[in-house]
């Protein structure tokens, strides 16, 4: 169970406490996985110039962005317990 590593770099000991694992497994120390790169993707694929027909519906495109900012609310979330020192 020690080697088991979330999405958010945050491990479970043997004990069971909830430790920080930013440095294991790929992660820099202070450089959590990047996503932002999602907006972009997002904007390209909604693109109909760029696309054509394999273009975002308005559903899928209104869901894409809804899911990008979530996943970079949880990021700065995650900065800002690292930073602060809780997690």
């Amino acid at each position: 169970m020690e080697d088991a590593v979330a999405v958010c770099g945050v491990r479970l000991a043997q004990n069971g406490e909830r430790q920080a694992g930013v440095e294991e497994r790929g992660f820099r120390k202070g450089h959590p996985p990047s996503t932002f790169a999602v907006f972009p993707l997002v904007a390209f694929t909604s693109d109909k110039l760029k696309m054509g027909g394999f273009v975002n519906g308005s559903i899928l495109r209104f869901t894409s962005y809804c899911v990008a900012f979530v996943i970079a609310g949880i990021n700065l979330w995650l900065l800002l317990e690292i930073f602060r020192g809780k997690s």
